[in-house]
């Protein structure tokens, strides 16, 4: 039986946001309040278009499914949490689908290795 996705939210409020192990965990703390989302990636399976997909939805702001990724954003995502320019703190927790994008997309560009298991 495959493992939920958990992440825990900033403190406070904390708490955490359980969801299906195919669904990215996303607690959006801003003023004190949590938003708990459990986000299902799309089903198409472009390294790029998954990246951005997960960028766009930790990061608040629009990404085509073509814009490029800088080496910085991927440590965004290997690190699991993020603070907005609007200072909402952002936790989450990334499906294997996006993960294995992160390392396809490292491996076809060469930019080295990062923890993504």
């Amino acid at each position: 039986m495959p493992v939920k996705n958990v992440c825990d939210c900033h403190n406070p409020p904390g708490g955490s946001v359980v969801c299906e192990p195919h669904q990215m965990a996303i607690c959006i703390v801003f003023n004190g309040v949590a938003r708990r989302e459990c986000q299902s990636p799309p089903a198409a399976q472009g390294a790029v278009l998954l990246i951005n997909w997960a960028l766009e939805k930790i990061m608040g702001v629009h990404r085509s499914e073509s814009s490029p990724i800088h080496p910085g954003e991927l440590e965004v995502l290997a690190s699991g949490s993020y603070s907005r320019l609007d200072d909402s703190a952002v936790t989450f927790a990334l499906p294997s689908s996006i993960k294995e994008a992160c390392q396809r997309y490292q491996e076809e560009n060469q930019q080295g290795e990062a923890a993504y298991a």
